[in-house]
């Protein structure tokens, strides 16, 4: 009978010991997950001193000689949206980051695939900025961060807690520094053929954001830094995704891209982590 007594008593203890491990876990994983929104304040630096239109885009240059193209949804495109149209709560903004050498093509690579109507649609319109490297590729998150800030509080039709971060190859790796410096500016991020292989730690500060990561088997090196990262954001993150293929090369992610087995395309994916 005491000894009957004795294993229930041990049981109780184990039980009570396992509940509070497992309390513990998963206080862990939310303080981790919950999101610290950045403060948007203007930086005298970025004061736009030209601007110059080009079809729905305005190329804009800065005081501190930064560059940068944004588009402002057109009403016209969401027709047939009742939902889309509802402006009080504001559009999100889609930040393009191109890849090396690449900004002088940035506009058509990055930018465009973005304002066609099936993903205005589908994201309830959105403000798309295309950033342009100052050199040939992007280096140090603070201006650029600083930038993104100014842009949105030129806008006030942008919503400051919707931003999302879309980089490609070199604006891949940078999506991770900027994610990195400023993880509550940032909603989601794509990183499409990126070389930036996080540690556990910076996985444990990029938590809030939503991930989808991608590349190819026969893009070495890339491959290789993308899976280890997708798998270590997966684990930590509330809402990641990692998508690898066989045979794509350094390749650019498309919104049609599906990127499970149940067919959810690349859009519909922004598009659920862009609502509200």
């Amino acid at each position: 009978m005491k000894l009957s007594i004795k294993l229930t008593s041990k049981r109780k203890k184990a039980a009570f010991a396992a509940a509070i491990l497992i309390a513990l876990v998963l206080s862990f994983f939310l303080i981790i997950r919950m999101r610290h929104p950045a403060a948007i304040t203007p930086d005298a630096d970025f004061e736009v001193i030209s601007q110059e239109p080009m079809g729905g885009w305005i190329k804009y240059r800065t005081k501190s000689e930064y560059q940068y193209y944004l588009y402002t949804p057109e009403k016209s495109v969401l027709q047939g949206d009742p939902a889309a149209l509802n402006q009080k709560r504001g559009y999100p903004l889609l930040v393009m980051l191109h890849g090396s050498m690449g900004k002088y093509t940035s506009l058509a690579t990055m930018g465009e695939p973005m304002v066609i109507p099936e993903v205005q649609r589908r994201l309830g319109g959105a403000f798309v900025l295309v950033l342009m490297s100052k050199d040939d590729y992007f280096t140090k998150p603070e201006p650029y961060a600083a930038l993104i800030k100014s842009v949105v509080a030129a806008n006030p039709k942008i919503d400051p807690g919707r931003i999302v971060l879309f980089g490609f190859s070199q604006g891949a790796a940078f999506t991770f520094e900027l994610a990195l410096y400023e993880p509550g500016l940032f909603r989601g991020a794509i990183s499409s053929s990126g070389y930036y292989q996080v540690s556990p730690v910076e996985a444990i500060r990029l938590a809030p954001i939503a991930w989808y990561v991608t590349a190819s088997r026969n893009d070495p090196v890339i491959y290789e830094a993308s899976r280890a990262t997708g798998r270590l954001l997966r684990l930590f993150s509330g809402n990641a995704r990692y998508k690898e293929y066989e045979e794509r090369g350094h390749f650019r992610a498309s919104m049609s891209d599906e990127i499970d087995s149940s067919g959810t395309t690349l859009l519909h994916w922004l598009g659920d982590v862009l609502k509200k």
